[in-house]
């Protein structure tokens, strides 16, 4: 096949192996909450690959990939969804190991929990948290990241979060030397696993938790947060 550029995996209720060996021009694959068992799919080789997560996926709705390009994973909401202006709940876990780099979009009303990101090959992270706050009459941030990347690889990461980032959230970028977070005007936290880093920057709109973190290795450290305190009581 030639030409097909969507991969969209819809209503999968077994694990399915999908060879794109003999295709060419796929460059966005979809999962969607409709797919209550993994899929792999195989034969991408060199080529950069979209993801997108739509809707209220589950953990079982795994999705392994195996291109040696980039990867961009978007987290996003039907507009039935997102009208509702309330947070989405996404939990499929993604492995796409052979990939060069991560840019991971955390789009509006999307709340990631306990999703893992596997990028074993990946030089540079990349996370963006959009804000989008419920219609309460005292409105709550509906869009954040409570999942786990692994990139034990990655030279660099950088997050700028304008909505939530929360306490169970890990990052594990264990040979990135250089690592630079924006965190908005919510409260946040990140287990950040970073042992050979060198160099981090933070700025936030709020207080910031950075409890359990490895940064051991760390030599220039700038911090500004603008609001509430810093906390990095157990940091390693």
């Amino acid at each position: 096949m030639t030409g097909v550029e969507t991969l969209a995996l819809t209503n999968v209720d077994a694990a399915v192996t999908f060879s794109a060996s003999k295709s060419s021009g796929i460059t966005t694959i979809s999962n969607v909450a409709a797919n209550g068992a993994a899929t792999q799919v195989v034969g991408l080789g060199a080529t950069n690959i979209t993801f997108n997560d739509i809707g209220a996926t589950v953990d079982a709705g795994d999705v392994t990939a195996d291109h040696t390009g980039t990867s961009i994973l978007n987290y996003n909401n039907t507009a039935a969804e997102v009208a509702l202006k309330a947070s989405i709940v996404h939990a499929a876990d993604y492995i796409i190991a052979g990939t060069t780099g991560l840019t991971v979009n955390v789009n509006d009303y999307s709340t990631l929990t306990g999703a893992v990101i596997t990028a074993a090959a990946a030089t540079s992270v990349v996370l963006n948290v959009a804000d989008a706050k419920t219609t309460a009459s005292t409105p709550v941030q509906a869009t954040s990241f409570n999942g786990s990347i692994v990139a034990a690889e990655a030279l660099s990461f950088s997050a700028n979060v304008l909505g939530g980032i929360v306490s169970t959230a890990a990052i594990t970028v264990d040979k990135a030397t250089q690592g630079f977070i924006t965190n908005g005007g919510t409260i946040g936290s990140i287990d950040l696993q970073a042992a050979k880093m060198q160099e981090l920057t933070i700025v936030s709109g709020a207080a910031f938790d950075m409890n359990i973190s490895d940064l051991s290795a760390v030599q220039v450290f700038t911090a500004t947060i603008n609001d509430g305190l810093l906390d990095m009581t157990d940091l390693l």
